[in-house]
């Protein structure tokens, strides 16, 4: 992966600045990774560039407006996953897929047609204005058009808000948002089949696959005082039509190979939008001067995450519903710089389908780390001595991948790393 980015901001009148900035992107999967499930004998292959330029303009006419306005474009060039016998890095064109036809059940046959590199544009135009409606009262709101050539789809994004300083060192602000993720090309172009099972893009089956919507609010209060700051903030966000990589399935599909070989009675699977994802929050962040050189903060958050899907509700999962934060940070002897930072979570909610848990959750666990550093113990040179995981904790999360064990993929429970000691040196130039 390489990302590379240029900015630059010019003053052009007093009032009147311009912003530009252009970024190229890079990411490629090594096709000698072997990386795919382990049932499949195969090897996994990506590849995508992207070219995007971003322009904007702010303009303040008095001390009481602002107005931003800007567009961005963005060429990608993406050659999209690819399931392969053999090592793929070359070319636009992939056409040794083991499947040519499939024949679903009520008649309709699909040809498969080989992967080739998709090209495609992204434009966004977004206009944002403030303005001080009262003493100590400003008024945000805006909005955000966008369209792409390779879903063809259009949005049109507002955005509103409201900051109201309450009195020295107290604000609250409220906002509202709606955004969107359109399909990605991997959603629409990924297909692969193997042992009687395939996925098949949803246009195949003549299926149509919409962005995922989402619209969001929240409410925040900030406070700084001579000693410390406080931060709280209430949450609250909805995402509807969201993507399930394989959520739909045809049965007694028939398979035809490229070898001239035929699998009948095997099964189909498509995405589809559906399931909705609520969530309410609260995270609430203290930093506070404790004597001399030393500090401290404590953050707390809440997050309640709940899925509706194919009738049924669920825990979000992969989430734990209360997290805490604890540091503190000085110098010992005036001279040794020390963190120490601690860490809780509730248990982690797992998928229904979790073999081992069902839905239900993973414990949670206190994590200690712990940080020193010796100025100048050799001219120009700093020792750092880091210790993650200080009490070797065993503590578990669950996979990356599928924790559904009928996808052949299951992970349900991972262990996490444990007392790591890392012992350098940091010189100055």
């Amino acid at each position: 992966t390489l990302d590379l980015n240029l900015s630059n901001q010019w003053a052009i009148v007093p009032g009147l600045s311009l912003s530009s900035s252009l970024t190229w992107q890079f990411y490629e999967l090594d096709p000698h990774s072997d990386y795919g499930r382990y049932t499949f004998d195969n090897y996994i292959y990506e590849r995508s560039k992207a070219l995007m330029w971003e322009q904007g303009l702010r303009f303040s006419p008095d001390s009481k407006t602002t107005v931003m306005a800007g567009f961005s474009a963005k060429r990608v060039s993406t050659m999209p996953y690819i399931n392969s016998r053999e090592p793929f890095d070359r070319g636009d064109t992939f056409e040794d897929c083991p499947v040519v036809r499939l024949k679903i059940a009520d008649g309709r046959v699909i040809e498969k047609g080989d992967i080739t590199k998709e090209i495609y544009w992204v434009y966004g135009f977004y206009l944002q204005g403030e303005r001080r409606i009262y003493p100590g009262v400003r008024l945000h709101a805006g909005a955000r058009y966008d369209w792409d050539t390779f879903n063809h789809e259009q949005y049109l994004n507002p955005r509103v808000g409201l900051t109201y300083r309450l009195r020295q060192g107290h604000s609250i602000k409220l906002t509202y948002g709606t955004a969107y993720i359109s399909p990605s090309v991997y959603f629409q172009r990924k297909g692969w089949a193997d042992h009687g099972y395939n996925h098949v893009p949803a246009e195949a089956v003549g299926e149509d696959l919409e962005s995922e919507k989402l619209q969001s609010a929240e409410l925040s209060y900030f406070f700084q005082g001579e000693r410390g700051t406080v931060t709280t903030s209430v949450f609250f966000s909805q995402a509807r039509d969201m993507i399930q990589e394989a959520g739909g399935r045809l049965y007694d599909t028939t398979i035809y190979y490229r070898d001239g070989s035929v699998y009948e009675h095997a099964i189909t699977e498509f995405p589809v939008n559906s399931g909705t994802q609520t969530t309410v929050g609260l995270d609430v962040a203290a930093r506070m001067g404790l004597w001399g050189t030393w500090s401290c903060y404590i953050n707390y958050s809440f997050l309640n995450s709940r899925v509706r899907l194919d009738g049924h509700e669920f825990d979000a999962p992969k989430v734990s519903t209360h997290k805490v934060g604890l540091g503190v940070t000085g110098l010992v002897l005036d001279h040794f710089f020390c963190h120490l930072r601690a860490r809780w979570w509730s248990g982690v909610h797992t998928q229904p389908t979790n073999p081992l848990f069902e839905g239900g959750r993973i414990k949670g666990a206190w994590i200690l780390d712990a940080s020193f550093r010796w100025p100048g113990v050799l001219p120009h040179t700093d020792l750092v001595l880091t210790v993650n995981n200080l009490l070797d904790e065993k503590y578990f999360t669950v996979g990356s991948e599928s924790e559904d064990h009928t996808t052949g993929a299951s992970l349900p429970l991972v262990p996490q790393a444990p007392r790591e000691i890392l012992l350098g040196l940091s010189f100055h130039f």
